[in-house]
C-alpha cells in the first residue's frame, strides 16, 4: 500500500514538474529579424507569409473558436511560446493580441502561415510579455462558429417560419425522428424515455 502511494505521488510530481517546464525549443526562420519584401502587408502594420497553402475555402469570423498549433519568437531569434509540444490550442479569436486576430482571419484550414506582429498589435509593452515586434508561425488546424454568436435572424422571424396559434413563430433547424410529442404536464427528460419505450 505504501509502494503504491509513493508511486502515485512520484507520478504526480513528474507531471507537476513537466507542466512547469518550458516548450522544447523550436529553431528560428531565417526571416525572424523584419519581413521580407515579399510579404503581404496590411494597412494596419500587419506582415504575413503564406508558408503552406490550406485546404479550406472559407475564412474565421474575429469571433470564432480556432484551433492552431503555433510557435512564437522575438526579432532576436528568442522563442517565447510554442505549442507543438502538446495539443494544438482552442480559444476565441478575439481574446487574443489584436495581430493574431487579424492574421488568423486571412488564413484558411489546413494553411500555415508566418506573421510578423508590430507592438502596437501585439503587448504594447505590458510587464511580464515580449516586447517589440513578435514573429509567429501558425498552423490552422480547423476553426467553428463561436458558440456566443447569435443566430443570423434572432432579430425578428423570417417569413418563412411557423406559427402557433398563440402566435409563437419557430422554426425547425434539425428533424427528429420521434413520433410523439411531450405532454404539457411531463419535463423533456420523461418525454424522452416514454419515446424510448423505457418510461
Amino acid at each position: 500500500m505504501m509502494t503504491t502511494s509513493v508511486s502515485i505521488l512520484a507520478g504526480l510530481v513528474a507531471a507537476a514538474l513537466a507542466a512547469t517546464q518550458s516548450p522544447k525549443p523550436v529553431p528560428p526562420p531565417a526571416d525572424v529579424k523584419a519581413p521580407p519584401a515579399s510579404a503581404a502587408k496590411t494597412k494596419s502594420g500587419l506582415a504575413s507569409r503564406l508558408l503552406t497553402a490550406g485546404t479550406g475555402k472559407t475564412h474565421p469570423a474575429s469571433d470564432d473558436l480556432v484551433t492552431v498549433h503555433y510557435t512564437g519568437w522575438t526579432t532576436d531569434g528568442k522563442m517565447f511560446d510554442s505549442s507543438l509540444d502538446g495539443d494544438p490550442a482552442t480559444f476565441p479569436l478575439d481574446r487574443v493580441i489584436a495581430g493574431w486576430t487579424e492574421g488568423v482571419q486571412l488564413m484558411v484550414a489546413g494553411e500555415k502561415r508566418r506573421l510578423w506582429i508590430p507592438e502596437d498589435l501585439a503587448y504594447k509593452g505590458r510587464p511580464e510579455r515580449p516586447k517589440g515586434m513578435l514573429v509567429f508561425d501558425v498552423e490552422l488546424m480547423s476553426f467553428t462558429t463561436s458558440p456566443s454568436k447569435p443566430p443570423a435572424d434572432v432579430a425578428k422571424a423570417p417569413d418563412d417560419a411557423l406559427r402557433t396559434a398563440s402566435g409563437i413563430a419557430y422554426k425547425v433547424l434539425t428533424p427528429g425522428s420521434g413520433t410523439r410529442h411531450p405532454q404539457a404536464t411531463e419535463s423533456l427528460a420523461n418525454a424522452w424515455l416514454r419515446d424510448q419505450g423505457t418510461a
